[in-house]
């Protein structure tokens, strides 16, 4: 039984509203849009990231990681959510390592969101509502700025792009909006509302080593806008599967702040098995690597760059190198120097005399003794003179 509220879910994404809230009375020129990461400088609190959605996984009780490739790390998790940052179908070496995830083990999920949706645009309309008329025309170039990914000049960028995959194949379409939604994820009485540019399509081919049935999960205006993959039985008795969403138009920050939104998203986790952990998969425009070891070099010194030691080896260089700045200074270590006493008379004589001896009157050092002697001799005299 799906629950709508719970007090993790509810602390989850309570923050969101919150940086919305602030972020409409600065400048919309400074909002963060970076897409498909979890947390990061940005990505925690971009419009497109992926945080509240991997909130509402752990408030389930799902321990979570994240990663920027797929390595032989995988085979630890049981559901894969991949939001990648390129309108390009996965290559190959992805494909073929994902399959082979499936297919060696029970229950595994992989949750695939395409990329073909960017929350600025609706965030700006809203804005736009409650701004000053002199604010209007700045963010009306904000928004047309954010449709241009969607014109061809995209395509034309990207000589990589691939418009077909094992699972499925990439038709674009005319851009629209649309609320007519149903399917397995979607109860009845929600509104919620998705875009529609590019759609993915099932591609149900039989002349592949894998056979794929498809199932749809969401339908808009009559397509498949989300569905579920699975193995035709005579090719494989597990129960893994691929779940592939067009886009993330219910799955991103700022949809969640939707009350429908989040029940669509929850619904989706259900899929998922709960006894297992989940891992998100994050990627940029070309796509993600794929890696058959879990180190990224080969050489001597690899295990560095592993965790733990990933994150405590630069503390202990940072520590070495103020020891070194302490303990080893450039004009050596400072001494301490034996204070002498300035009340000692035969200091002063010595000063006196080198520094009548630098001068260039050598009678004046005799003048000034035979000065004393009569001052001294004199004083004597008199002590006498007085005494008697």
């Amino acid at each position: 039984m799906f629950k709508l509220f719970t007090r993790g879910e509810l602390a989850a994404w309570i923050w969101l509203p919150l940086v919305l809230m602030v972020g409409c009375q600065n400048q919309t020129s400074q909002m963060s849009t970076e897409y498909g990461k979890i947390n990061g400088l940005e990505g925690g609190i971009s419009l497109n990231g992926t945080g509240v959605f991997s909130d509402m996984f752990v408030a389930r009780g799902f321990k979570l990681k994240r990663s920027l490739r797929i390595s032989p790390r995988i085979k630890n998790y049981q559901t894969l959510v991949w939001f990648p940052d390129s309108r390009s179908c996965p290559k190959s070496d992805a494909v073929d390592a994902i399959n082979n995830w499936l297919e060696s083990g029970e229950s595994r999920t992989l949750i695939y969101v395409g990329r073909g949706y960017t929350a600025q645009g609706d965030y700006l309309s809203e804005v736009m509502q409650n701004s000053p008329s002199e604010q209007k025309e700045e963010i009306l170039r904000l928004i047309s700025e954010t449709e241009l990914p969607e014109n061809d000049l995209e395509s034309a960028w990207w000589k990589d792009d691939l418009s077909t995959c094992d699972w499925f194949r990439r038709e674009d379409q005319e851009f629209e909006k649309t609320r007519d939604l149903s399917g397995t994820l979607v109860p009845p009485g929600l509104d919620v509302e998705i875009e529609q540019s590019s759609m993915l399509v099932p591609t149900n081919s039989t002349s592949r080593r894998r056979r794929w049935v498809s199932t749809p999960l969401v339908t808009a205006n009559g397509r498949d806008f989300a569905f579920k993959l699975n193995q035709a039985p005579e090719k494989n008795d597990s129960d893994s599967k691929l779940v592939v969403i067009t886009n993330g138009s219910f799955l991103l920050n700022y949809s969640l702040v939707d009350r429908d939104d989040r029940i669509i998203a929850g619904k989706l986790i259900d899929l998922c098995d709960p006894t297992g952990d989940v891992m998100f998969l994050e990627s940029g425009p070309n796509g993600i690597r794929v890696s058959k070891t879990d180190t990224n070099n080969h050489n001597n010194w690899a295990w560095i760059a592993e965790p733990p030691l990933r994150y405590i080896i630069p503390h202990f260089l940072m520590w070495g190198i103020l020891f070194c700045f302490v303990y080893f200074p450039i004009f050596g270590r400072p001494r301490k120097m034996k204070i002498k006493s300035a009340s000692t008379f035969r200091s002063h004589v010595n000063a006196l005399g080198r520094m009548i001896g630098r001068s260039d009157q050598p009678n004046r050092a005799v003048n000034k003794i035979l000065r004393y002697q009569q001052l001294v001799g004199g004083d004597s005299k008199r002590k006498k003179d007085d005494q008697k």
